[in-house]
């Protein structure tokens, strides 16, 4: 399995979009893990609604904010992958 770490904070309107980009590569083993790092913006909302579309999706939420590198090592840490990547928030 791929475990694709992707750290986001506040990006509501990138997010679905890079979410998008890693679920559309050609691998059968995928898993996505976002780390919202205490989002003040609809970006839990959208997260939600990606997870309901998509069961490969897995969202980590962060009470207070800890910055990108700790959101990239909760995402670490909660992945099944024996692979692992990371995108950014912003990235496709």
């Amino acid at each position: 399995m791929l475990s694709v770490i992707m750290p986001t904070r506040d990006r509501s309107g990138e997010v679905a979009r890079a979410a998008a980009s890693v679920l559309a590569q050609d691998i059968d083993d995928l898993e996505l893990v976002v780390v919202d790092d205490s989002s003040s913006d609809d970006t839990a909302k959208v997260l939600d609604d990606l997870m309901f579309q998509d069961p490969r999706i897995r969202v980590v939420r962060n009470d207070t904010s800890v910055g990108p590198c700790e959101a990239r090592n909760r995402g670490l840490a909660v992945a099944r992958g024996e692979l692992l990547a990371f995108c950014d928030d912003d990235d496709a």
